[in-house]
């Protein structure tokens, strides 16, 4: 899992929205976008130990070794591919929430 990080630069991967990358290998990252604006928290996991696998309508894995933290959400998001400021947002926010609670 530790080297799951450097699968996530994947061609067409790299954006304005996520400068580390997103996707490779059927596993995401849990960052904030850099578009997103006026939302909280927008740490709490650290990047470089997360990734989750996401599936169609917001099944979610989320598993970060450092914290020993697995975090799993089952939803069903009104589309089956969100853009990374909607659906997929809101899990990185809720994600860092939960971590910011345990680790306090």
């Amino acid at each position: 899992m530790k080297d799951a990080r450097s699968w996530n630069k994947a061609k067409n991967s790299v954006s304005k929205l996520h400068s580390e990358g997103t996707y490779n290998y059927e596993w995401w990252n849990n960052s904030v976008p850099a578009k997103a604006t006026n939302v909280a928290p927008t740490t709490g996991l650290d990047n470089q130990d997360s990734t989750w696998a996401l599936g169609i309508y917001g099944q979610i894995i989320m598993v970060n070794q450092a914290q020993k933290l697995v975090i799993v959400q089952w939803s069903i998001w009104p589309k089956a591919e969100s853009s990374m400021l909607e659906q997929p947002l809101e899990a990185s926010l809720m994600f860092n929430a939960i971590a910011n609670k345990l680790a306090s």
